[in-house]
């Protein structure tokens, strides 16, 4: 009898632990669509470049762009901030 009862609890402890694993699969899978998707989202900002102002995708900015900022813009890594 209590090799039966064993078996049983040993059996229920495998199940456990492969539901678990394809709970963590599904989640980690939607997980990693997430961080694709932010590669993806393409930036824009408000540039000054040749005395005109443009909207421009972050990934075309040049040296010597000056990027007009306002409250809440995320800043492009490589700027030097003048006032």
């Amino acid at each position: 009898m209590d090799t039966k009862i064993i078996l049983s609890a040993t059996w229920v402890v495998v199940m456990l632990i492969y539901l678990l694993g394809d709970v963590l699969r599904i989640i980690s899978g939607d997980a990693a669509k997430g961080i694709a998707e932010l590669g993806n989202n393409q930036y824009v900002c408000l540039v000054i470049r040749e005395k005109q102002s443009l909207q421009i995708p972050t990934d075309e900015l040049v040296l010597g762009d000056i990027v007009q900022l306002t409250a809440g813009d995320q800043v492009p890594a490589d700027l030097r901030l003048l006032h």
